[in-house]
Order: structure tokens, then sequence, then C-alpha cells
């Protein structure tokens, strides 16, 4: 964009600021933050009672789809 005319360079760093961070999003970002620790902790806890790595890998995968297949309320 070095040789753009500058009301064009204008425009972009216009359109760049107005969708960078957005409040409106934070709430989503928390539910998939928490999403994300409550796999986690599932994992720590399939793992302490499975004797293999690849069981408890898959066992989380399934919970995983299984999670994301259900139908929203």
């Amino acid at each position: 964009m070095s040789g753009a005319p500058p009301d064009q360079v204008a425009d972009a760093l216009r359109v760049v600021r107005s969708s960078a961070f957005n409040l409106d999003i934070f709430p989503g970002m928390v539910i998939i933050y928490l999403k994300a620790c409550l796999l986690a902790a599932l994992t720590l806890f399939v793992s302490t009672f499975a004797t293999s790595n690849i069981f408890t890998v898959v066992v989380m995968a399934f919970i995983y789809f299984i999670g994301h297949l259900q139908p929203r309320a």
C-alpha cells in the first residue's frame, strides 16, 4: 500500500481500526475459554484412571465431538 493514494490508505486504516477488538465478542471469548478449561479438567480426570495415553485422547475426542453434536436449547 506504499504506492496507494493517501485517501485509500486512510480508508484501509479506518476499516482495520473499526474491525479491531470489540467488547461484543468478550462473552464468546469467555465461553470458549471455559469450554477449554472444562475439557482440560475432564482430560485430567480420565487420565488418572486410564492405563494408556491413546485411550485418554480417544475418549476426550469423543466427548468433544459429542458436546458439539448436541442441539442447542
